[in-house]
């Protein structure tokens, strides 16, 4: 019986760590489905889960919130003149210095060179600043990248910046930050168009 009760406990103690080891396993692929698998900050899905987020908890939030979008201008100029795995080193570059310049906002990459940050405030000077912010951070660098040194220049962006409103739904909130975001193209690119703020 000792032996049998023995056997019986290592049994057990053998299944809790194969679930626990099943656990593990499964949080690392749920991180990997919500994580770029080139820049390692969120993925679409992940800006989703945010959008979604937001939108479902509006009425509760302590300050006004904005989606950013950001877009790198003439992207396909770096990946035509230094091929893609330069413009592969370009938007890492660009989701590690988001992430390290400003470690209090959520980022998320988009695909390509679109990425996405949001942002919360009272003031919506802020949040222009913040966009004004990313362009002048960027532009007061030259990237030179890999062994060959290889001059890329200095980065722009166009910014679109939406207003989570009290009548948005996920899609809508998303898609006037989208038309934000191609005015500020139309416009000459190397800009940010941020949506005004309606007093009622």
């Amino acid at each position: 019986m000792h032996e049998h009760l023995s056997e019986m406990s290592q049994r057990l103690e053998d299944s809790e760590k194969e679930i626990e080891s099943l656990r593990q396993q499964l949080q690392e692929s749920q991180r990997g489905m919500l994580t770029d698998h080139l820049t390692g900050i969120g993925n679409r899905r992940m800006f989703d889960r945010f959008v979604a987020n937001f939108v479902s908890r509006k009425s509760s939030l302590s300050a006004r919130m904005f989606v950013v979008l950001i877009d790198l201008d003439r992207f396909k100029a770096i990946n035509d003149q230094h091929g893609h795995a330069a413009g592969d080193q370009v938007i890492q570059f660009l989701a590690t210095s988001l992430t390290s310049q400003w470690p209090g906002i959520a980022f998320a990459r988009l695909g390509g060179d679109e990425f996405a940050a949001f942002f919360e405030c009272d003031d919506r000077e802020d949040v222009v600043e913040f966009a004004s912010d990313i362009k002048s951070h960027f532009a007061s660098q030259e990237l030179v990248l890999g062994r060959d040194q290889e001059t890329i220049g200095h980065l722009q962006f166009s910014i679109g910046v939406a207003l989570l409103r009290d009548n948005d739904t996920e899609q809508s909130w998303v898609n006037r930050a989208d038309e934000l975001l191609y005015e500020a193209k139309r416009l000459g690119r190397n800009r940010s168009v941020v949506e005004p703020v309606r007093h009622e």
